[in-house]
This record gives structure tokens, C-alpha cells and sequence, in this order.
């Protein structure tokens, strides 16, 4: 009896939810009871969207199994949207509300934007001559590593990601996490992988189901939270953090008087992870192999390359001299646009 009432009373939630769509003030569709448009997203996103502009315009409402995701299109109604506060529209509400306080945990979801984008600030941007030589040096390391473990014929894009990958390991946290646990890179290649397929299918099912979808993903990331830690750990009882870790500790303001402060450290170093690495290599391989379809696009980008770097070992690099590269990189950035994606919610 017990069980009956349990989805009884789920159903009429759902329901509920779902008639009240009907005074939402910003144009809307219902779509089905429970399910409200999850199944029409499923099967062809782009063409439900498209109807759905074309009948309500730039501004509408969709319903994804209880999750309502405003849709905009508008120019003016995306400036708006852009300007709004945390107070006004949450970011943290609304990716809560999606699953990633599931896969990336509470602290990430909480305060590790924050805590990142503050040692961005005080630190790498307005040092960012000196980031790009030290990356460099980080990131031909990682490109020979790699390379020892392919012969002949590379599959171009996971291949570049694996590099961009271990550099950014290396780089941000230690290259011991890569030297004490070989398999880490492809563990955590897996879990970024499986954490936006499993983000994908939690949008579009009811809040009570997403522990359920995302279970396999929370224990990879708690997996892998256990090894970051444990370099963590002994990183810092030999007082040999370095560079952004040592900044990642100091901006995080923890005493470290218990073990779940590693955790905690290496929850955030996990998010920067997830943040940092996949997208920048993605971005790489498409511009070369864009460049690939056009010699001499492909020789003068060498050229200014090589320019470039030969004043690296001189401490000389600046950033904006790359000026083809850059023009390249937004051409590669305008062919292969996506529509933006932000999770934000109302207060």
C-alpha cells in the first residue's frame, strides 16, 4: 500500500508541475502530462526548436519531464539575460537542478567557479606572457609522451585531446598524479565523457530519477577524487606544491586539519579538470585539420609559429603577435559554432 501511495503522490507532483505551466506568463508549450516535451526533444532537437521559434518567436518555454528551460534567441532578450546578476538569475540554482552537484559535487558546484575564476584573475591574467611560455614547456612534454605510444596513423582529435589532457594535469595540478596512476588520463577521459552523456539524459527525466542516471558517474568521480587527493596530500606534507595548486590551497582558505579537506581540494582540481581540457583540444584539432584542406593557410600559420616560438626560449612571446593563428582559431570557433548553453535560474 505503501508503494501505491509513494507513486500516487509522485504522478500528481508531476502533474501538477505540468498544469501549472498554463500561467506561465513567457510562451510555452505542455507538451505531455509527466513527460512534457522530453520526448520531442529526444528525437530532433533542432527541428522542435525551430517550430517552436518560428510559432512563438525569440523567447519561449519548454517543459523537459518537469524541468522548465527558457529558450532565447533574441538578441536584445540575450544582452538582458547576459547582464543579469547571481541574485536575479542563478547559475548555481539551475546547475544544481540539471545533476552536476551529482557528478562534479557539492563544493564544485558551490564554490569552485568562484574559487577558479579568482586565480584566474589575480594570477594567470595579468601574467599571461608567462603562462604561455611555461605551458608551452608543459605541453611539448605531454606531445612526446604521447607520441611514444602511437605508431604510424593517429586518430587526430582524441589523440590531441590526450595530449592537451596531460599537459593540463601536469601544468595545474603535478605531473605526479600521471607518474603515480598511469591509468588516470583514460579514467578521466571516460568519466567527462560519461558525465555529459549522463547530464544529457538527466535533463530530460524527473529530479527524482537523476541519482538513479548519474549513480555510475558519482562513483568515477569519487574514483578518481581518492587519487588527486592522495597526491594532494603528499604534495603538501613535503610543502611541494607549486603554481596553480598552491594558489588552488591558498585561495580555498581550508586548515587541512581533517582528511576531507584534501578531498576538497581534489574535488576542485577535478572540476578544473572538466573545465579546462576537453573544449580547448577539440578547438585545436578542428583548426589544424581545417588548415589541413588549405596548404598555404597551413604554411603561413607555420611560419608565424615558428616566428613565435623561437622567442620563447628568449622570454620575448607575446600573446598577440599571434595574429593568424588567432584569426584561424575564431574562423575555426564561427564554422563550428553551437548554440550557447547556460543554466541559470529564477530566485
Amino acid at each position: 500500500m505503501g508503494w501505491w501511495l509513494l507513486v500516487l503522490a509522485i504522478a500528481l507532483y508531476l502533474f501538477w508541475r505540468w498544469t501549472s505551466l498554463k500561467s506561465a506568463s513567457i510562451p510555452h508549450t505542455l507538451g505531455l502530462p509527466l513527460l512534457g516535451n522530453a520526448l520531442s526533444w529526444r528525437m530532433d532537437p533542432v527541428d522542435f526548436l525551430s517550430s517552436l521559434k518560428k510559432r512563438f518567436g525569440g523567447v519561449f518555454m519548454i517543459n523537459l519531464a518537469g524541468h522548465r528551460m527558457i529558450i532565447i534567441s533574441d538578441p536584445k532578450a540575450l544582452e538582458d539575460f547576459h547582464k543579469a546578476d547571481e541574485e536575479t538569475l542563478s547559475s548555481i540554482e539551475a546547475t544544481t537542478d540539471v545533476g552536476f552537484q551529482i557528478v562534479l559535487g557539492r563544493d564544485n558546484v558551490l564554490h569552485g567557479s568562484a574559487i577558479h575564476r579568482q586565480i584566474l584573475k589575480d594570477q594567470m591574467i595579468q601574467n599571461k606572457n608567462e603562462f604561455v611560455v611555461d605551458f608551452d614547456v608543459v605541453l611539448g612534454k605531454a606531445l612526446r609522451i604521447e607520441t611514444q605510444f602511437h605508431e604510424g596513423s593517429v586518430d587526430f582529435i582524441p589523440f590531441v585531446r590526450k595530449v592537451i589532457l596531460r599537459a593540463t594535469v601536469d601544468y595545474y595540478i603535478s605531473h605526479e598524479i600521471s607518474a603515480k596512476f598511469p591509468s588516470f588520463l583514460d579514467e578521466f577521459t571516460t568519466f567527462e565523457d560519461e558525465l555529459e552523456e549522463g547530464i544529457a539524459k538527466a535533463a530530460v527525466v524527473p529530479r527524482f530519477l537523476q541519482r538513479v542516471i548519474l549513480a555510475p558517474v558519482e562513483k568515477k568521480r569519487f574514483n578518481l577524487k581518492i587519487k588527486v587527493a592522495q597526491v594532494v596530500k603528499e604534495l603538501y606534507l613535503k610543502k611541494a606544491t607549486t603554481g596553480y595548486l598552491r594558489d588552488l590551497i591558498s585561495t580555498s582558505k581550508l586548515n587541512f586539519q581533517v582528511e576531507d579537506d584534501f578531498g576538497t581540494i581534489a574535488e576542485y582540481c577535478l572540476g578544473l579538470l572538466f573545465a579546462a581540457a576537453k573544449n580547448p583540444s577539440i578547438l585545436c584539432a578542428q583548426t589544424f585539420l581545417f588548415l589541413l584542406e588549405n596548404s598555404a593557410q597551413l604554411d603561413r600559420a607555420q611560419r608565424e609559429l615558428e616566428e613565435v616560438s623561437a622567442k620563447f626560449r628568449e622570454g620575448q612571446v607575446q600573446v598577440e603577435e599571434m595574429k593568424f593563428v588567432d584569426t584561424c582559431i575564431k574562423e575555426t570557433l564561427r564554422l563550428t559554432a553551437q548554440p550557447s548553453k547556460f543554466h541559470r535560474g529564477t530566485l
